[in-house]
């Protein structure tokens, strides 16, 4: 998901949610992080930060 903020429309986050730890780290050892990054680096001011939260109130997937 990429978000683009409506105060400065040069501010985004993407955002990646993920069931599991495991399957993040997959997602970032597999070369899918560094190539969504890839797509969207000409509209970075500044490296890359990596943060993790936790999620509350989404709906838990059966």
């Amino acid at each position: 998901m990429l978000l683009l903020q409506h105060q400065a429309r040069d501010a985004f986050m993407a955002i990646t949610v993920w069931s599991t730890v495991e399957d993040a780290e997959r997602y970032d050892r597999g070369g899918q992080a560094a190539a969504m990054v890839d797509k969207i680096r000409f509209a970075f001011a500044g490296p890359p930060t990596l943060g993790t939260y936790d999620a509350f109130g989404i709906p838990q997937q059966a």
